[in-house]
């Protein structure tokens, strides 16, 4: 269902980053959930974010999601910037979902879009905060809106959690924050 409503007036447009912390009543919590939206020039249109129960633990007492309702609202760098198009967030993961478990082979879809587009990679490490990063495929010259960003081969990864990293480069060489999500790998 969903857990909160964000009214946006007010703010200045541009990217934003909103993270769900999930804590059962034990105290434990999961690395939070993060995602990236973009505030623009849109229809009036409220961003919502749902949560379903972590798989395997439906109806076991104690382990219902709670979140507590406060959304970041601190500007990544560049927000306000040349507003873009209505509901166009250029860097996105839309797939696999955060959190997820995966198995060989992984499509991984969303959107790798700027002004002036150059490239875009895609990279993965192993655990929550990589210190090493490995390319999947190669450089993609071609700007994705929406559609296949790459196909993962995890076929030879040792089960666990790994990181996915997008980064969108321009001509000039700048880029925005790099969008990165959390899997698992079975």
């Amino acid at each position: 269902g969903i857990l909160a409503t964000w009214n946006t007036d007010g703010l200045a447009h541009g990217a934003y980053t909103l993270r769900l912390t999930v804590v059962d009543n034990t105290g434990n919590f999961p690395p939070p959930f993060e995602a990236k939206v973009y505030i623009g020039p849109a229809p009036d249109v409220t961003p919502t974010v749902e949560v379903s129960p972590t798989p395997g633990n439906e109806g076991v007492p104690g382990t219902e999601p709670t979140a507590t309702p406060a959304a970041e609202t601190t500007p990544e760098p560049g927000a306000g910037d040349a507003p873009q198009p209505a509901n166009a967030i250029p860097v996105i993961i839309t797939s696999p979902l955060p959190g997820t478990i995966q198995r060989a082979p992984v499509e991984i879809r969303g959107s790798a879009q700027l002004e002036d587009f150059n490239f875009y990679k895609l990279e993965f490490g192993g655990g929550a905060a990589p210190t090493e990063w490995s390319v999947i495929e190669d450089l993609f010259t071609t700007p994705v809106t929406d559609g296949r960003l790459a196909v993962w081969d995890t076929s030879v990864l040792p089960s666990g959690t790994y990181t996915l990293r997008l980064t969108v480069v321009d001509n000039t060489g700048n880029f925005p924050p790099p969008y990165q999500i959390q899997v698992t790998i079975d």
